[in-house]
């Protein structure tokens, strides 16, 4: 690494909080950000470096100065006065209910980063959905009007060309835009493989005017695998993502007990394994851990470990099912299950940046003060919320996704999305879903290599 690509950072403590962020920043710039805590170490670096005075008195060297707030040493009460979020540089204002100061002197880029990654606030009492979880209609960035915007990667971005400003040498950019997408797989079939419940769904399609339906569930029922299934919608997929050269990410729900929440068929069905390989030398694999593994930790582990013995190699990355999970406590049994990559961080109840940011971060585990080797992958938007949640209809979600669009094309990092293989049939409420989304993930795909 060039000596240009470094930045010397001189502060008056070295808190983990601190270390956390500078560590984030270099794995997203790609530069190396060296910490000092003397003076004389820190003037003693080579003067085609980078500089950074972190709450201390500035040098006679060229150098960019930022306030060092209270919270990046772990005084968390002052938070609670923070009003405003000022930018400089940009002609753009991040939102004000962010952090506080109403001059940009006084905003520090570091509290604000960690503000959003840590996901403080989920730390702090709040009142939980029906399914235990944080929601969105909860949040900062909702009662502030920003969660439709990625406010981390703002301030990194205008931290950046503030330093440019002053060293103009430094290569400092975020990853390009990319799309990713990841899917979902709780019922890989609506017919086929359910047994008894396929039989009940079927009566109770009959007796609610659904004729149709009520005849292909009982011929698949009945043991009939030509029957067509609106769920079977991964070879479809694949086309669509082989035609975009895509590597998708599908995460499999393996519930042995199944519940209607829980409504994975039986993970033993040979047929149920066989499409999990198939799909496996296509995409990337993952488990989708069940919705009581929240409350049944042990579940993250057998459940990992039946996926990994139908796929014959070891499983990283999960997501869980109804995105239900408790901070520090889901995180830590992830990582005791031996995952290392977690695709959860988003809302169920609204599209946008839960953590400020689609760009993956090691989680910081807030309550021993300690970063993870657990990367958090951010996704900014599921099929679910934009249909059933937030009402709206397919034309209207395509609209709203390629704006979010935009900004990550401006912004940098992955736009990913979760969808579910179950949400393009006509039959089940999905009705122009497919034909959306084949030309949505053209357009993206399109907008993300301009």
């Amino acid at each position: 690494m060039s000596s240009t690509n470094e930045i010397a950072i001189l502060a008056p403590h070295r808190h983990p909080r601190l270390r956390y962020v500078l560590r984030q920043l270099s794995d997203w710039w790609g530069v190396k950000l060296r910490l000092f805590t003397e003076r004389d170490s820190y003037l003693a670096q080579t003067s085609e470096v980078g500089r950074i005075a972190y709450g201390v008195a500035s040098s006679d060297l060229e150098e960019v100065h930022l306030f060092a707030d209270a919270f990046m040493q772990g005084e968390d009460s002052v938070v609670a006065n923070k009003v405003a979020m000022p930018m400089e540089n940009t002609g753009r204002t991040l939102p004000s209910g962010l952090f506080p100061n109403p001059t940009a002197s006084d905003f520090d880029p570091f509290a604000a980063i960690f503000f959003c990654l840590s996901r403080f606030e989920e730390y702090q009492p709040f009142k939980a959905d029906s399914h235990g979880r944080f929601s969105a209609a909860a949040s900062h960035a909702h009662r502030h009007q920003y969660l439709t915007r990625p406010v981390v990667n703002q301030v990194v971005n205008d931290l950046a060309r503030r330093l440019n400003s002053h060293f103009p040498d430094l290569e400092l950019k975020l990853p390009p835009p990319s799309l990713q997408l990841t899917y979902d797989v709780d019922v890989p079939y609506a017919y086929r493989y359910r047994g008894w419940r396929g039989i009940a769904s079927g009566l109770r399609d009959a007796l609610t005017g659904h004729p149709g339906r009520s005849i292909k569930r009982l011929r698949a029922a009945n043991g009939n695998t030509k029957v067509g299934d609106p769920y079977d919608t991964f070879d479809w997929l694949e086309k669509i993502h082989q035609r975009h050269g895509i590597r998708a990410t599908y995460f499999w729900l393996l519930a042995n007990k199944r519940t209607s929440l829980d409504p994975n068929p039986d993970p033993d069905t040979p047929a149920i394994q066989q499409l999990i390989r198939h799909l496996d030398g296509k995409a990337d694999t993952g488990i989708h851990p069940s919705y009581r593994s929240s409350d049944d930790t042990g579940l993250f582990t057998s459940e990992k470990e039946k996926l990994a013995g139908i796929v014959g190699h070891s499983v990283e990355k999960s997501r869980q099912h109804f995105l239900r999970f408790r901070l520090p406590v889901t995180y830590r049994e992830i990582l005791r299950a031996g995952l290392r990559q977690d695709y959860s961080m988003g809302y169920a109840d609204a599209s946008g940046y839960r953590a400020g940011t689609n760009l993956p971060f090691y989680w910081y585990d807030l309550e021993r003060e300690e970063a993870s080797w657990l990367k958090v992958h951010p996704f900014v938007a599921m099929d679910v919320t934009l249909a059933k949640y937030q009402k709206h209809g397919y034309f209207a979600s395509q609209k709203i996704l390629l704006k979010m669009a935009e900004d990550i094309q401006e912004a940098g990092g992955p736009f990913t999305l979760l969808w579910h293989n179950s949400s393009f049939a006509p039959e089940f409420g999905w009705k122009g879903w497919a034909e959306m989304y084949e030309g949505l993930v053209g357009e993206l795909n399109a907008l993300f290599k301009t």
